[in-house]
């Protein structure tokens, strides 16, 4: 039989599946004797999310509503699905330059689909919705940062 990578490997490549396995246990194991439930499946941008916003309440943070908020509104539609390992820069880059070249939400009564504001004209609506669409970007970075540091994903190679 000939390697197919699937189900039938050479040797350096079942050498490398058993690296990853054995980093794998090892990182669950580290999890689970600091009392986490380790990962099952993806990490997406919303695990991502979710941890982040536990940390930060854990932490009493500032602004934690808000910051809440913003992710519900603006991260998790858009980006939530997304495996962490599959989100790249360009993606990210199209995202925050449609938040910033959009209109500002509706906000004040329920709604079934949010609605926006017409998309600013003239420079100062464009700099505050650019300076919006910074802090959303801040809230979205912060929650990739922490997952890096927890070990949940991970960085780029050296």
């Amino acid at each position: 039989m000939t390697a197919d990578g699937i189900r039938v490997l050479t040797y350096i490549q079942a050498g490398e599946k058993a690296d990853d396995w054995f980093v794998g246990t090892e990182q669950d194991a580290l999890r689970r004797a600091g009392g986490e439930v380790p990962q099952q499946g993806p990490y997406t941008v919303a695990d991502a999310i979710r941890d982040y916003l536990a940390d930060a309440q854990k932490r009493r943070m500032k602004g934690y509503s808000i910051t809440q908020t913003t992710a519900i509104a603006y991260i998790l539609p858009e980006l939530g699905e997304i495996e962490v390992s599959r989100l790249y820069k360009r993606r990210i880059e199209d995202w925050h330059s449609a938040i910033a070249e959009s209109g500002r939400r509706k906000t004040g009564k329920k709604r079934d689909e949010p609605e926006h504001h017409e998309a600013p004209t003239d420079e100062d609506a464009k700099r505050a919705r650019k300076d919006s669409a910074n802090r959303i970007l801040t809230v979205l970075k912060a929650a990739l940062n922490l997952a890096l540091q927890e070990g949940r994903v991970q960085g780029p190679a050296p």
